[in-house]
């Protein structure tokens, strides 16, 4: 991943850890999948920030 490529995915990355954003918010700053998001978190030792309003949301939404 070249540098330019890198920026959007780094601070997609602090803004989740800073808890701005969800997971979603991440990975559509960063032009990712969430599930390539949640890869890329992963592989840099980012734990989920995940809670109960988010999961309740994803329940909704699924319905």
């Amino acid at each position: 991943m070249s540098d330019e490529e890198a920026a959007p995915v780094e601070t997609a990355l602090q803004r989740y850890q800073d808890r701005e954003v969800g997971m979603r918010g991440a990975a559509r700053l960063a032009g990712l999948t969430i599930s390539e998001m949640m890869a890329t978190a992963d592989e840099r030792g980012i734990v989920s920030n995940f809670d109960e309003d988010e999961l309740s949301d994803d329940v909704d939404a699924l319905r």
